[in-house]
């Protein structure tokens, strides 16, 4: 679900959907510029509603995206009683 939202953003901006695997680093191997993260992060946002700043990490793949926003979503949901 996160992965497949992350990948059809990075298709919408122009990348080969073959060309993204969990290892690739945003900057580095797939040569996201900063104003491409933040439409990584307001698709995140609008999609999941949580807030992801991959600004402040360093250049991270797209698993730790992917784990990142996993992260978030579980420390958004309710605890079961």
């Amino acid at each position: 679900m996160v992965r497949d939202a992350v990948v059809e953003k990075l298709v919408e901006l122009g990348l080969a959907e073959e060309e993204l695997t969990d290892d690739r680093l945003l900057h580095a191997d797939l040569g996201l510029d900063s104003t491409e993260v933040v439409l990584i992060e307001v698709e995140l946002k609008r999609r999941f509603g949580v807030q992801v700043d991959l600004r402040k990490e360093e250049d991270c793949d797209i698993g730790q995206v992917c784990r990142l926003v996993q992260a978030r979503l579980a420390a958004a949901a309710p605890v079961e009683r």
